[in-house]
């Protein structure tokens, strides 16, 4: 998981509530580096956990850049943010962000809220993969084809 605060025991204390649930915490402390870090780890990284103001680049740039920009679906997304308005909430989550927690709540609800996330998106994603199964045609009760005639070779060959 990827965390960005530009309060480094804000930080620290996120790292350690993930290490608490067995989580690796991949960290950076402003909006640059995080991306930097998103982009070096992408492949390996779950779910990114930010704060909504940090340094040099803000949390809805960031969510526009790996949604729109990257097209990546398959990231959950965590805004942290102090007593967030349902106005604000509907703009995060139309920029593509799973969840935004209140800061006030700690740290554990917010990794809770990423691993929550990580979960729905895995299971979006089985049902995505479960719609797009391939089934072979049959031909409807009563028809044969050319095939069934021939006991498994072309009739006529």
């Amino acid at each position: 998981m990827l965390l960005l605060d530009g309060n480094a025991r804000s930080l620290a204390s996120l790292a350690t509530a993930l290490q608490d649930r067995r989580g690796v915490a991949l960290t950076a402390s402003d909006g640059e580096s995080g991306v930097e870090r998103l982009l070096e780890d992408l492949f390996s990284i779950d779910a990114l956990v930010m704060d909504l103001d940090l340094p040099q680049r803000d949390a809805r740039s960031i969510a526009r850049l790996i949604r729109e920009a990257g097209n990546e679906q398959d990231l959950a997304i965590v805004v942290l943010a102090s007593a967030p308005s349902p106005g604000l909430r509907a703009e995060l989550r139309a920029l593509g962000v799973d969840a935004v927690v209140d800061r006030r709540d700690g740290p554990a609800v917010a990794v809770a809220a990423a691993l929550e996330a990580v979960a729905a998106r895995g299971a979006a994603e089985e049902i995505e993969l479960e719609t797009w199964r391939y089934a072979p045609a049959t031909p409807p009760l009563g028809e044969t084809s050319l095939w069934s005639l021939g006991g498994g070779e072309l009739a006529g060959a």
